[in-house]
């Protein structure tokens, strides 16, 4: 079972991801900013971040950074309201944010090794 964080300062969102993430059959932790995801990120065994890109404080691209310096093989989704990737940015894939899952969901198998397309997260 894979352990997701999901660093997102919108409270309806963080609780869909959960949901549906959960229902997949994953451990889902959830922060609204970047300061905490970091600190639980030192605190728990992370498998996968999926990421906000606007946040209060530390924005996302920021904490991205920082990701990649204490943590530099871990997996990470920038999940954004933006229509477009970010170019030059670190990510391993970029998720425009929606209700649908369904992209983010496929971006997440294809992160977490050994996981198969047909069988749930």
């Amino acid at each position: 079972m894979a352990t997701i964080l999901v660093i997102e300062n919108s409270e309806s969102l963080r609780k869909l991801y959960a949901q549906e993430l959960q229902r997949d059959g994953s451990t889902v932790l959830t922060v609204e900013n970047a300061t905490q995801g970091i600190a639980l990120m030192e605190a728990e065994s992370v498998d996968l971040v999926v990421l906000d890109v606007r946040l209060p404080g530390m924005d996302g691209i920021e904490a991205l950074y920082l990701i990649r310096e204490t943590h530099p093989g871990m997996p990470v989704v920038l999940n954004t309201g933006y229509g477009k990737p970010f170019d030059g940015v670190m990510a391993e894939a970029c998720v425009v944010k929606s209700s649908d899952l369904g992209k983010l969901r496929a971006k997440i198998v294809e992160l977490l090794p050994g996981r198969d397309c047909d069988r749930p997260l």
